[in-house]
């Protein structure tokens, strides 16, 4: 049975959700999406649960992604004891209906590589493969010594953001982490336009850790940029934003690894393990992390399905 979200739901599904992925932190964040109706643009939202005999085997929600909002974001999780016995596509059909009576968006979902019974879900809905996703963890004391000669800045100046140029301001920075975000997610996940308080707050909000924001300077000029950022637990930080300015993109190589090579120092100085994420479309950060000694998690593969025809 397919029933609407309620109050009494929340403790019974994150339950189900420990059991369904309870150590991949990309499926708890697809599964935070879970919750009560929002209404109003850029914010609509529907959860619905499957039960069975009083017992939530599976629960499933379509909403607006307020970043990227050229798609419907689809997030179904089912209990491993119910699995392969309609409930996903129960819970996926309904998804779409909602979906559609709103507007005539294509809509877009996310599974982990290793789920045969997930994309064969998708696959049958006529959804196909948009982009793939790799999360991989790193500890940069394991790296051999002569590893960072794979690092050399090729004559940018590497320095800490608060180290900047004067004639650098915070929201220059934000902006051209906004540009190369948007460029890189062009072709397959669209970015909205970005007001200035947004481009703060995103790319230099809370969870950076300032001092290990690394600019690469082409005199006063921002090139690029890699940074860290706090991490799950003790012990552990995220490879956050890497990127480079617009009009350096030929030299994105050197840049990318010019940044990399200090956000590895600096975890390596503080003992630190980084996890990384890096979709296919970043290809100089994909093409660096490749080197590194990084033990990676089953991939992440994001489906695409198109809206129904308007006419």
């Amino acid at each position: 049975m397919i029933v609407p979200w309620s109050d009494a739901h929340p403790h019974e599904i994150a339950r189900l959700l420990d059991v369904v992925r309870p150590d991949d932190p990309l499926a708890r964040v697809l599964a935070d999406v879970h919750g009560p109706d929002r209404d109003g643009d850029g914010r609509f939202r529907r959860s619905l649960v499957a039960a069975r005999a009083d017992r939530i085997v599976g629960v499933g929600t379509v909403w607006e992604a307020d970043l990227h909002p050229a798609r419907w974001r689809l997030s179904i999780q089912v209990h491993p004891s119910a699995r392969r016995e309609g409930v996903g596509t129960a819970l996926l059909n309904v998804l779409l209906a909602l979906g559609t009576a709103r507007d005539h968006r294509p809509f877009q979902a996310a599974t982990r590589a290793d789920n045969a019974a997930g994309m064969g879900l998708l696959r049958r809905q006529a959804f196909a493969p948009l982009m793939r996703t790799r999360i991989g963890r790193l500890d940069p004391a394991a790296m051999a010594a002569d590893d960072g000669d794979r690092f050399d800045a090729m004559g940018y100046r590497v320095v800490a953001f608060p180290d900047r140029p004067v004639v650098v301001s915070a929201q220059s920075v934000a902006d051209i982490h906004a540009e190369a975000y948007a460029r890189s997610h062009a072709t397959w996940n669209p970015v909205r336009p970005l007001d200035a308080a947004e481009r703060i707050d995103l790319f230099l909000g809370d969870d950076l850790i300032p001092d290990a924001l690394f600019l690469a300077l082409a005199g006063d000029e921002v090139a690029g940029f890699g940074s860290l950022r706090a991490g799950a637990g003790p012990g552990d930080v995220d490879l956050g934003w890497v990127g480079v300015a617009t009009g350096h993109e030929d030299r994105a190589k050197s840049i990318i690894s010019a940044v990399v090579g200090r956000c590895l120092d600096r975890a390596r100085r503080d003992g630190m393990v980084m996890s990384v994420e890096v979709d296919d479309a970043d290809l100089a950060v994909s093409a660096l992390l490749d080197t590194l000694p990084i033990g990676w998690e089953p991939d992440w593969l994001a489906f695409a399905r198109p809206g129904p025809p308007t006419g």
